[in-house]
């Protein structure tokens, strides 16, 4: 997994945090009156000058008071949440594998008790710029987002966003860059070439590849802008000897899966005296519309085809018998977002 390097906060914003730690975990009650701004300073190894901006933040924040004459005085031990506190997760909420994904980062941040809010940024296209424009003026300074080929990056080019920190996870196809973006990439082709090799030593020679019909602009040599399963199988399998052909499936709102198998390709790739014996969808949602398409219209080949999906979801496992599929490490991509998101928020 690719990371960028963390840049570190302000002196003051280090400070806050060291202040309001005190706070929260002192002996010091409510209405208790702080240690002098000097002996603060020594503490926390900074000048009384930075201790002094910090805590005029913490004022500001209602935390503490300062008394002119007297000194400063705690009003809460804990500061009130707001949205610069929160981690704004854009993730296709609707896509199973990262609905996971998204749930998984949204549990352990609220467990480190930051506050979670959700954007499908399916909707960031289909809601135009008004959405957009909403989410680029958020006080919220940390976004985690699923990125993809469809993603709006056009998001991230307002000078907002100079300000703010996004850990882009799984694929990221901009060369749209700035200090505060990080990125936890997922491997896409190690999981193409897997299957191939797979399928290669279960005695497979030649196969039949399916995916969207975006995978067919990489088949077709177009320079792909991100890693893609599909387009690493073909190599790998091309390169141990074997030979495969493509059929695919388009996006069909309202449809079982919202897909649908474009029927010709698929019935001609089985209707040749040379059959495919292997099917590596590079969805799973594609590997089973396979499964069900070899049930309907070539029953007795069904059982001898082996069928390969992509993404571990639910729909391989709703499948029957189950499919057999390539997984998403998602703990460990979870982990290293999480290992970001700490870093920032402790400088």
């Amino acid at each position: 997994m690719a990371r960028r390097r963390i840049f570190a906060r302000s002196r003051k914003e280090r400070v806050y945090e060291k202040l309001l730690a005190h706070i929260t975990g002192s002996n010091v009650p409510v209405n208790g009156r702080l240690a002098s701004l000097g002996t603060l300073a020594s503490r926390f190894g900074t000048s009384p000058g930075t201790v002094y901006a910090a805590m005029n933040e913490l004022e500001k924040s209602g935390i503490v008071t300062k008394r002119h004459g007297s000194g400063t005085y705690v009003n809460v031990k804990h500061r009130g949440l707001s949205m610069a506190d929160a981690v704004m997760l854009c993730f296709e909420t609707r896509a199973h594998v990262f609905g996971d994904l998204a749930a998984m980062l949204a549990e352990q941040i609220q467990s480190r008790r930051h506050v979670v809010t959700i954007v499908d940024s399916s909707r960031l296209t289909a809601d135009g710029a008004e959405l957009m424009d909403r989410i680029r003026c958020t006080e919220t300074r940390y976004f985690v987002v699923h990125t993809h080929a469809y993603f709006p990056y056009e998001l991230f080019r307002h000078p907002a966003f100079l300000k703010k920190h996004v850990v882009a996870l799984d694929k990221w196809t901009s060369n749209i860059d700035w200090p505060g973006l990080y990125r936890v990439l997922s491997r896409y082709n190690e999981g193409g070439e897997h299957v191939a090799r797979h399928l290669w030593e279960r005695g497979h020679r030649h196969a039949l590849l399916m995916g969207t019909r975006s995978l067919d602009h990489y088949l077709q040599g177009v320079p792909a802008p991100e890693e893609n399963a599909g387009r690493a199988f073909a190599d790998e399998w091309t390169r141990l000897g074997g030979t495969w052909e493509s059929a695919f499936a388009d996006n069909a709102p309202g449809a079982l899966m919202e897909m649908e198998l474009e029927g010709p390709a698929f019935r001609a790739a089985f209707s040749k005296a040379r059959r495919p014996t292997a099917i590596f969808g590079t969805m799973d949602a594609v590997a089973l519309l396979a499964q069900q398409a070899l049930r309907q219209w070539f029953t007795d080949l069904a059982p001898s085809v082996d069928i390969v999906g992509y993404g571990d979801t639910p729909w391989s496992r709703a499948a029957s018998p189950a499919l057999t599929t390539v997984s998403f490490d998602l703990p460990a991509m979870t982990a290293e977002a999480m290992r970001i998101l700490a870093a920032l928020w402790h400088g």
